[in-house]
């Protein structure tokens, strides 16, 4: 049902993402996020029983920035391989990514983001990030 598609961050970072869309009317869009395992069958098989229910949803490859095409089993080899290449990122520049899939995904309507263990605590980050006027997540002053 789904294909690949390339997004581009803001700071000019191109990404794979992978995109299902729905054969009928579209209801909005869903932003997945991957786990430490990258956009693995398991998501694409998530995004294609979303996009069967009527959303757009497109999930990017979020470890692209550090390795693509990232694909890893849930052993503990593949555990091991994500918790380094999740290391090697920068959470602004993640944040970046997931805004481009935020954009792409706009165009099908109102846009939700969810995510898998790690993932999970990108879309809540996405969805709960104050914005500056130019659309980047501003930093939080802690009250303390």
């Amino acid at each position: 049902m789904g294909k690949t598609i390339q997004i581009t961050a803001g700071d000019g970072h191109t990404l794979n993402a992978y995109v299902a869309e729905p054969d009928g009317a579209v209801s909005g869009a869903l932003v997945m996020l991957q786990e430490f395992y990258g956009v693995n069958a398991h998501i694409r098989h998530m995004a294609d029983a979303y996009a069967a229910d009527g959303y757009t949803v497109i999930a990017p490859a979020i470890f692209d920035r550090v390795e693509r095409g990232v694909e890893l089993g849930y052993d503990p080899q593949g555990i091991a391989k994500g918790r380094e290449l999740r290391a090697k990122l920068d959470l602004d520049q993640t944040m970046l990514d997931v805004q481009a899939a935020i954009d792409a995904a706009g165009a099908s309507g109102r846009v939700a983001a969810l995510g898998y263990c790690w993932g999970g605590s990108l879309a809540f980050l996405a969805i709960t990030a104050p914005r500056s006027p130019a659309g980047r997540p501003k930093p939080r002053k802690s009250r303390c």
